[in-house]
């Protein structure tokens, strides 16, 4: 960030603009050109790339849903499925999704869920908060692990306009873990109606 004081030359119409303090902006300028430098990597190896991405089973009954036990975001996605397909199965792989150890809390999970019989769709996330609270599933390793589930997977990370990369990652993105919820599992009502 710069202090000045702008003005014009008019002689050649142009804007100056005459410096008297300058702030470093390193840490902000840090983290963004890490987050630039990963997404790039994540695009060359093709990893946003509309072609591999898989659709979401019309009548999914298991869904493993990654995120930490302790946030709310979980508690809405129970209630939506509960609502929308009570006779699904819903299984929770518990995750840190924030601060130390959260992006190697995310991969274990990830890879937890390719152990798991039966499962159909894999929904991570969390629900709202700052940028660096969401930082965890900007990573590389994040991103990789979601692209390495064997199922179809959905991102529902913060809120409508918080983009991460695992949203780009995922096979489909959803604006909140509650409407991850609405696309991962059928209506009952809808279904009954067909």
């Amino acid at each position: 960030f710069v202090l000045g004081k702008p003005g014009i030359y008019e002689a050649k119409g142009e804007f100056q603009l005459n410096v008297t303090r300058m702030i470093p902006t390193a840490a902000i300028g840090a983290a963004q050109r890490e987050l630039e430098r990963v997404k790039e990597l994540l695009r060359l190896d093709g990893l946003f790339d509309p072609v591999r991405k898989r659709p979401i089973p019309a009548l999914a009954s298991t869904v493993a849903v990654v995120t930490s036990t302790a946030g709310a975001a979980l508690q809405d996605v129970i209630t939506v499925i509960g609502k929308r397909w009570p006779c699904g199965r819903l299984v929770v792989v518990n995750a840190r999704v924030q601060g130390d150890g959260a992006v190697h809390a995310l991969v274990r999970a990830l890879r937890l869920v390719n152990r798991i019989p039966g499962i159909e769709v894999c929904i991570v996330g969390r629900g709202g908060g700052g940028r660096e609270d969401l930082s965890a599933f900007n990573s590389e390793a994040v991103c990789r692990a979601l692209a390495a589930v064997r199922v179809a997977t959905i991102s529902a990370v913060g809120h409508e306009t918080d983009i991460s990369l695992t949203d780009l990652v995922a096979d489909l993105r959803a604006p909140t873990p509650s409407a991850a919820a609405e696309m991962a599992v059928a209506d009952r009502r809808e279904v009954s109606r067909q």
